[in-house]
Parts: structure tokens; sequence; C-alpha cells
């Protein structure tokens, strides 16, 4: 018989099979108490142990350690799909976290590393993806036809518009297509807008228009590099994979320790670097010193040239240098430049 110190005892196998359904159930069988309702005593991890064995025991470890996890503000899981680690960062501020699995995220925000994208920053760059810019298109590409005061977008260059409820007008000077001519410039061109214009009557609305249109265009610039970039990472992670096993295939052919490592050290700078040139394009996009944005571009450019050329070294096979003697394999002089 099993008993705790309520005193209530059970058989071994009911206590056991008791003990299963609690830890089957989910994470509340760390809170399991004595079988005798309503006592409050709580089933104490050993006796889990004594009764429990492999995989069940193993599941009910896991909710202990989630259950540490999740209570601490320090301690937290990666966010990895399918990966079981957790870090402990006493701090609690931004820092890179490099998991065992291979994936590297920040400690303060739980995404992905976004170096050199601050938390907040990067925040606003998601949710500027997510937006609707609907409104600002309509604004910087499209005027207010003057009857149904419905959107209407110039597609060709003559500029009698004719809007969907049929209304025909002048693209330029808004006024009714009926009243120009030839003596007003023709189809191409309108003196009326032109006289308009010139006394300052559309430079409130043609503001807001260039306006709109820069907005759309600074934000397509960043963003467009942005995806690119976050493209590459994913070619620069896969390149990793392909270099280990180049070094692993070169280690098994020359006995000497440490030889091989700098290959693949590369190939981790080339992906580090990659993603961080992916997120200071977000973050180009928030600068607003043009002697700060000068200097960004200094230090992007410096990288993104330095990436390419450390990238291109790496698309040499190791194997090139290799050279087979009988039962003998050494190593190419030109691999010792090569490394340095």
């Amino acid at each position: 018989m099993i008993a705790l110190e309520c005193s209530h005892a059970f058989c071994a196998s009911c206590y056991s099979s008791y003990l299963k359904e609690a830890v089957l159930a989910g994470k509340e069988c760390i809170f399991t108490r004595c079988p005798m309702d309503p006592c409050p005593s709580i089933v104490p991890e050993e006796l889990f142990k004594n009764l429990l064995r492999g995989k069940l025991f193993d599941r009910y470890k896991m909710f202990i350690f989630q259950s540490f996890v999740e209570g601490k503000s320090d301690v937290k899981w990666c966010p990895a799909p399918d990966c079981t680690c957790a870090v402990s960062y006493p701090k609690k501020k931004r820092r890179e976290i490099n998991c065992e699995c291979g994936f590297s995220w920040c400690f303060g925000c739980g995404q992905e590393s976004h170096r050199p994208l601050s938390c907040e920053a990067l925040t606003k760059w998601n949710q500027k993806i997510m937006a609707d810019d609907n409104e600002t298109w309509i604004l910087a590409n499209t005027k207010t036809c003057p009857k149904c005061k419905n959107a209407i977008q110039k597609n060709l260059g003559c500029m009698q518009m004719t809007c969907n409820c049929g209304y025909q007008f002048c693209w330029l000077c808004l006024g009714d297509w009926s009243n120009h001519g030839s003596e007003t410039g023709g189809c191409y061109r309108c003196n009326k807008f032109t006289l308009e214009n010139n006394k300052g009557k559309y430079e409130k609305d043609d503001k807001k228009r260039l306006l709109a249109a820069y907005s759309l265009k600074h934000f397509e610039h960043y963003y467009e590099r942005y995806i690119n970039h976050k493209a590459a990472i994913r070619n620069a992670k896969e390149n990793i994979l392909k270099c280990k096993s180049q070094v692993e295939y070169m280690y098994g052919i020359i006995k000497e320790s440490l030889v091989f490592d700098f290959y693949l050290d590369a190939a981790n700078i080339v992906y580090n670097a990659v993603r961080s040139l992916a997120y200071s394009y977000a973050l180009g996009y928030f600068l607003t010193s043009s002697r700060k944005l000068r200097f960004y571009e200094f230090i992007q450019g410096e990288l993104e040239s330095n990436v390419i050329l450390l990238d291109g070294f790496l698309k040499k096979d190791l194997s090139s240098f290799l050279i087979f003697e009988d039962n003998f394999s050494r190593l190419n002089p030109d691999f010792i430049d090569y490394r340095v």
C-alpha cells in the first residue's frame, strides 16, 4: 500500500493508474492531489518517478520544466518550431540568443534576431507592412470625380476623363469637359488649369498628392530590398549546411584539427550579415536625419560589399585543394593562401 503524509493508503496498481491518467490529461498533473477527495496533499515528484516509467515520467518532467519556465520572467522558450530549449537571461533586455537548434532570436521580443533594428522599430515596421495603404495610394494616384465624388485613375494620355457615373471632366482642372476644346488647349493641355495653378489654386492638393506619392515610393524602396534580403537569409542558411557537409568530408580525409573550421565560421558570418542587412533596410526607412542616413548608407554599402566578397570565397569547393598520392592525401599549397 502507498500513502502520503495524509495517511490515505491505496495499492500500487491503483495509484499508478491514477497518476498515469493525470499525466495524460495535461500539464495540471504537477498539481495532482491525493486520490482521496477532497484531501489537499500534493503528490510529490518522487512518487511519480517510482510509479511511472519511460515516456510517461518524461512527460511529467516536461510539465515540471514548463511550469518553471513560464513562472520566470527571465527565462523564455526558444520560439523555433519543435524546439524544446529554454534560455535564462537575468537582464531581461534585448539580446541575440543563438539556440542549440540553430535558430537565432531576440530575448527582448521573442522574434528572429533583428540587429540593428530595435524591438520597438521592428514592431512599427511589421505594422507598416501589414497596414492597408490603399488610402495613401488613392491620394497619390487618383482624383475625385466632381459629380459622384468617387476616385478615378488616369490611365491614358488624354486629359478627358469619363467616370463610371457617366460624367466627363478635365483631369487637370476638374471642370466639365463640355467647356473644353481647342481654345482651352485641346485634349492634352488645359489653359484654365495653367491660369488657376499660377494663382496657387491647386497648390494644397498637389502638395498632398506629392507627399503621398513620396511616402509610397519611400516605403517601396526599402521594402523591396528588405524582402530580397530576407530571401537571401534562407539561401545563406542552406549554405551553412552545405559548408558543414564539406568540412566533415575534408576532416574525414585530412586528419588535422581545426584546419577547416574557418570555412564554416565564414558561412555563419555571411548568414548573420545577410540577416543584419535585411533589417538594416527597415532601419533606413525610419531614419529622418540626412547626416545619419548618409552614414547608414556608407556602413550598409561596406557590409554588403564584404558579404558579396566572402560569399564568393565560399563558392570554392574545399575538395579542389586535395592532392591524392598513392595511399596518401595532402592539401595543395594554394590552400594556405585561400585560408588567409
